[in-house]
């Protein structure tokens, strides 16, 4: 049974936010000369790599429930639908992902209540000038496509989810998890995968794992 770790490298001149964000910058110290190594990660924050987040980071601290509050037990072994768009349609058209898109990469799949939905669009390389900007974006009515299968959790490996059109008013309404950017997401199955992201503090993750078992018929 494959198993994928979809998260990425964290190096200095990883992609970021915009110029709110810091540029990540490690060091190498020691608590006494010569002895007891540790590192410092300047500039880490909780959208530095691959990221999860609540719909809190749309309505505010306020009106949403923080990374805490979302049970361990419900990131491990997750069953997973991962759409493989056609690269050529999409960048035809600007980046942008329709409905039809969608559909085409998920057909002969079903869509158990509670999955989680990731789509990879080979949008991968997190040290591309034009990484945050130059990616694949979804559509209003691609929004409300992937919102009616009812996921849980949704994903892709592009950073930035909505350009000519809003979609976050739509993902804000629900209280499903977002998981982005994903790196080598074009290996796993499209079916028959296992999602499990590995916490590393309340508002950042230090891995995602996908486990894909073609053999199987139902998760």
């Amino acid at each position: 049974m494959p198993v994928y770790d979809i998260s990425g490298p964290i190096r200095e001149g990883i992609w970021k936010y915009g110029d709110s964000y810091p540029d990540y910058r490690p060091e190498h110290t020691s608590a006494e000369p010569g002895t007891f190594y540790f590192e410092i990660f300047h500039g880490f924050n909780s959208q530095t790599g691959v990221y999860l987040e609540t719909t809190a980071h749309v309505n505010g601290y306020e009106n949403g429930r923080m990374l805490s509050e979302v049970p361990v037990s419900s990131l491990v072994n997750l069953p997973c639908r991962v759409l493989h768009l056609d690269r050529e349609t999409v960048y035809a058209n600007r980046g942008e992902i329709s409905p039809a898109v969608l559909q085409k990469a998920a057909e002969g799949m079903d869509f158990p209540e509670g999955c989680a939905i990731l789509w990879e669009s080979g949008w991968d390389n997190w040290y591309a000038e034009d990484f945050l900007t130059g990616g694949p974006w979804l559509t209003r009515e691609a929004m409300v496509w992937l919102l009616s299968k009812k996921p849980s959790l949704m994903g892709s490996d592009t950073p930035a989810w909505q350009n000519e059109e809003p979609v976050f008013d739509l993902f804000a309404a629900t209280d499903t998890l977002l998981l982005a950017p994903l790196v080598g997401l074009d290996k796993v199955s499209g079916t028959h995968s296992l999602l499990t992201v590995l916490l590393e503090f309340s508002h950042a993750i230090s891995g995602t794992l996908l486990v894909s078992n073609e053999k199987s018929c139902n998760i």
